[in-house]
This record gives structure tokens, sequence and C-alpha cells, in this order.
């Protein structure tokens, strides 16, 4: 239904838009600014966003200094749970009506309003449509620009982001709106509206999660977006500062200042921070995509230090070091600050080409102000910087004694060389010979999680240096999933999570927030924030809770001794003593506690005793 809508959505978009008189706005009159916010939140994420929208009103649109539009897609409020073993869409009871009972989606033009409703003017009726769909985003930019004609524009794109993977994550359909693709969008946008004049969409914003990142930078550098401001990591689910950065604004032009979109993405940063009253540790930067020539600059920097690498190969373990005690960010890809990155080599490679090689990619990208500004709230941020480089960390785990690797390049390549970047540079190509060179170290020295099992489905044989890679397995979707596997006493389990990726495996590993030698009780299953989270097997529940380690946690009693916990949950929506069926909605996936993204971390336990919850599992 959504692929048909998205069709009709450009048609009804063009003629609601141009045909509706809107008497109480002023789009006739070019304004200073056109603040454009595009929301995708058909998730348990929906109240967020209303919020975000309630936020806006409370500045409201200001011609002929600022007009602001926003487009929301709602959540119907219903998630897949089992009755028995028949899967059935109930009422979620995280369902946000935000006063109102929409489900589909609307576009409104921002007046000023402070009560908790959605008062502002309509001027896209209630349809439902793909916020994913790249052709819906392009429809909304291209139309929305012409009614509301400014000197200067601002997109938001607001939703679930996963960095060079995609952002607008829909978590009822398990897509992202590829990054890809969304460069494409920005790249016809822009051309259109500077085709006659000098106008340009001076800030894209990301109210998403793990965007900012070097290898997006250099694919929207060629778009015409002048600067971008968002996360290298997790974003707070309460988002951006609307009020505090859009009353700086109005009360900047109305006082007679240029603001341009430098000023604004700063702005964002700073209130950002200041205003921080979240659960975890977040960081925020401001980066600069223009002049487009200062990228090949720091290009340069990059390819001179990948083949630095390729060139003393003796020096990869130490290489692989510095990538494993860098700052990062790693759900489901494996991302690292850049410049904590080149820090991390200079102190612990030998080779002294190598760590000037390093240093010089610091300068390049600080001489070239690719972050304009950085901040972040400390803890486990403390050594972010404010861009992040894709650097898929070679790990190893074992199923049946045989060697496997968790989330391999080969699993991201194909993505990943589309990127401009894998053709300005040889990093793609360094990646590679390390993995060949770190296949021929032992355990000991990769850091290896030894007698372990793990999903085939984020693993690959790596046995020998030429074997081959297993493609990943397609995820299925709620309904086909829930296939119960028994645990030896004829007791069954069912995956807790949309996803059965596993990104951290039952067994000792190094903490990613403490930096010690832990024994990991569970697994770490890929999940977005505010993606579902469903009792494993039917019980009831012991524990909920909140540790500093754990976040929120929930504990379920099961027949025979058997228990399992869910950890650092986003939210949690049964209480202590209540029954729960297998299957049934029992929070939300999130991050908090100590980590350093979303995750579900999932244990499985027997008289007392911890397992590793992937030998039980269908």
């Amino acid at each position: 239904m959504k692929k048909i809508m998205s069709f009709i959505f450009l048609i009804m978009m063009t003629l609601t838009l141009l045909s509706n008189t809107l008497s109480d706005v002023q789009s006739a009159t070019e304004s200073e600014w056109t603040i454009l916010v595009y929301m995708a939140a058909d998730s348990e994420r929906e109240e967020y966003a209303v919020k975000a929208i309630n936020q806006l009103e409370e500045v409201g649109s200001k011609p002929p200094y600022v007009n602001i539009v926003a487009l929301i897609d709602r959540w119907d409020g219903y998630k897949w749970e089992y009755v028995g073993d028949t899967p059935v869409r109930v009422k979620d009871s995280r369902d946000y009506l935000g006063n109102d009972d929409i489900t589909g989606t609307k576009a409104y033009y921002i007046k000023q309003d402070d009560s908790d409703n959605i008062n502002s003017v309509e001027i896209m009726n209630d349809i439902e449509i793909d916020t994913a769909d790249p052709s819906n985003l392009e429809s909304f930019l291209n139309e929305t620009i012409e009614v509301f004609p400014a000197k200067k524009y601002a997109v938001i794109i607001w939703g679930i982001g996963g960095g060079l993977e995609g952002a607008l994550y829909d978590a009822m359909d398990d897509e992202f709106l590829p990054t890809l693709e969304l460069a494409r969008v920005f790249e016809r946008v822009v051309g259109e509206i500077s085709k006659n004049n000098e106008k340009n969409i001076e800030l894209l914003g990301f109210d998403s999660a793990f965007m900012s990142m070097y290898e997006i930078n250099n694919e929207f550098r060629k778009t015409g977006v002048k600067n971008t401001v968002g996360p290298e990591g997790n974003v707070d689910w309460n988002g951006f500062p609307y009020k505090a950065f859009l009353t700086e604004l109005v009360q900047s032009i109305e006082a007679g200042h240029d603001v341009n979109g430098t000023d604004l993405a700063e702005d964002i940063v700073n209130k950002y921070i200041d205003d921080f009253n979240g659960t975890v540790d977040s960081q925020i930067s401001a980066c600069s995509l223009e002049p487009s020539e200062k990228y090949d600059n720091v290009n340069a920097s990059i390819d001179f230090l990948a083949h630095a690498i390729m060139n003393n190969q003796k020096e990869m373990r130490k290489i692989h070091i510095a990538a494993d005690e860098s700052q990062r960010f790693y759900y489901p890809m494996y991302y690292v600050d850049i410049i904590d990155f080149m820090k991390k080599i200079m102190t612990i490679s030998g080779d002294s080409i190598i760590k000037a090689a390093a240093e010089k990619v610091i300068n390049a990208v600080q001489d070239y102000n690719i972050v304009q500004l950085s901040r972040n709230t400390g803890g486990e941020l403390s050594s972010s910087n404010g861009i992040a480089i894709y650097f898929p960390l070679y790990r190893r785990a074992k199923k049946n004694d045989v060697p496997y690797l968790v989330r391999p390049y080969s699993q991201d390549k194909e993505n990943y060389e589309k990127y401009s970047f894998a053709e300005d540079t040889a990093w793609n190509e360094m990646i590679e010979t390390y993995y060949k060179v770190m296949e021929r170290e032992s355990d000991t020295n990769v850091g290896n999680t030894e007698n372990v099992q793990i999903n085939n489905s984020v693993l690959a044989d790596v046995s020998t240096s030429s074997a081959p890679v297993t493609s990943p397995i397609p995820q299925p979707s709620p309904i086909s999933q829930q296939v119960a596997s028994s645990d030896g006493n004829g007791n069954v389990y069912q995956y807790p999570t949309p996803s059965h990726y596993v990104t951290s495996p039952y067994g000792w590993r190094t903490h990613p927030v403490y930096g010690t030698r832990k024994f990991h009780r569970g697994v770490d299953l890929r999940g977005a924030n505010g993606s579902s989270l469903w009792a494993a097997a039917d019980g009831r529940v012991s524990y909920t809770g909140y540790s500093s380690g754990g976040g929120n946690m929930i504990f379920i009693r099961h027949s025979n001794g058997r228990e399992t916990r869910y950890m650092h949950c986003n939210s949690v929506s049964v209480r202590n003593g209540q029954n729960v069926n297998k299957g049934q909605s029992i929070g939300a996936v999130g991050s908090t506690g100590a980590v350093t993204g979303p995750h579900l971390h999932f244990e499985t336990w027997t008289n007392n005793n911890h397992h590793d919850p992937i030998s039980v599992m269908p």
C-alpha cells in the first residue's frame, strides 16, 4: 500500500500545495529562511516527533523572517504480537495520539501555538506514504520550496539513522532510505533551486543517529549543500532543541543580523549540549561542505596514509589495536572517530611514515575546517571529535570450533564501494589488505572470543584466506521469524527482536565502554532505538528496574528454572509480577546504561547459570 501511495503523493502534494489558498500563509513574499522538517515517525518514536512539532509551534513561522514547514508520517499504534503460535496485530501500550487520532502523513505550515495540540495550518491531507521513498522526499522539498521561497533554506531529516546504510529508518518494514539515494535527492533539488539564482540549501540537519561521517560528507559536498549538523553516534530521543535555536534565529534576523548556515549549525550544536537533559552521553557536530575542493585535499592525505599502511603490512596489528582502542560507534556497522583513530595510530605505530601520514590527516581535517564545531557531554563519548570514518574492526568468533568473522568488510563491501570516497582514496583497498593480514594472526593477537556460538547471519567463514564469504541471511518479517526452539527440556524460546544480527557474542571480550576484559554473559542483538522488543517465552516478570550498567532492565521467569533478561531498553511496558506470553510486547530496544549505541543485551539462564542464548534460539 505504501508503494502505491508514494506515486499518489507526488500528485497530491503538488495539487494540495498549489491549490490551497492558505489565507493564513504568507508565501508570496520571499523570507530570509525557510525551515523544512521531514519526519519519519511511523514507529514508537512518534511521541518525540509530535513533541518536536510542538517545539516548532512554540516559535511559529514569522514571515518575512522565517517560514517553517513540517511533514510527519504518524504511527497507527499497532504491532505484531503472538497469541499462542498465531501472530496478531494489537494496539501497543506506547501508542501516542498527541490529542488527535492521526495515523497517516500530514504536512503543516507551522503557526505559533503554545498548546500540546498540533494547531498549525494543514497543507497536506492525512494520507499514508513511505517517508523512506526518495521520490516522496524530493516532491516535498521541491513543492514547499516553490510555495515558500527564501534566501536561505534549511532541511532537517528527523528519524532513525544508520550512517552509511541510510537514514529515515522505517522500523515497521526494517528498511532505510539509502544514504547514497538521499544524496542524489539533494543534488537534484539544489540543482533546481540554483538554476536562476545563487540560492542554496545552507544547512542539512540530521536529527538522526550516526550521520556525521566523513564518507557521507564527501558525498554530500558534491550536491551543493553547504553545511551539515548531526551526531557521530546515537542521538538523544528528545532530538534537536527546535524552540531554542529557532527563537535565536528569528531574534537575530529581526535585529538585522545576517545568519548563514554555519551560524545556524553551530547554534544548534551549542544549544543541544547546553540544554541537554538526556539519560545517556551524547555528541553533535557542525560540518562544512564548501568549498568542495577542500575534500580533495583531505582525501589525498587519507589516500597517502592508506598506501603507507599497505606498504608496511607488519604494522597491521598495530593499526588493529589502534582501531580497537579508538572512539567507536558500531551499531550495526563499525565506525571510529577519525581524529582519535589517527592519534592512536601515531601513538602505537612504529613506522615513521605511517605516523607522519596519520598526523597529516589530522592536520588536513582541522586546517580545512571539515568540522566547524563539535561538542559532547563527556563520559563514553569524551574522545569524539566530530566526524567518524568506516573501519570494520576484524573480530573473530567460533562456532563448533570453526572460526568466523563478526560483521566483516565483505558484508558491507558492495555498498561501501559505491561511495565516491572509495573511488577517491585507497581506504577500501587498505581495509581489504588489513583483513587478509589479520587472517594470518593468532587468536591472541586478534583478541579473539573463544568457544562461542553465534548467529551465522552476521558471520563469514575465515578458515582460510581464500574462503568464500557467506551472504547475510535475509531477515524474516515479524510474522515468519518466530520459530520456536527447544532448550533440551521441551521448553521453547523465540528471538526477542526483529533482527537476529549478533553484534557482540557471548564470552570474553573487551568491554566497549569500560575498556576492560569482561565476560559477556549474553549476546547483543542489533536493534534501532524504539524498535520492537518481545518476550522470548511465556513467563512472569520477576524484575523491572534500572542500573548504571544495564540501563532499563526486564527479567522474566519461565518454567523449569529458566530466566531471560533484557537490558538497555528504551522503555518498559510490563510490571513486576505480570504474566506475559511468548511474543508479547514488553518494551522497546534502546541505549540506556553503559552502551555506545542502541541494541538489546539478551541473557538466558537455567537454574541460576547463564549460557549462550544463541544455543537455544531457532
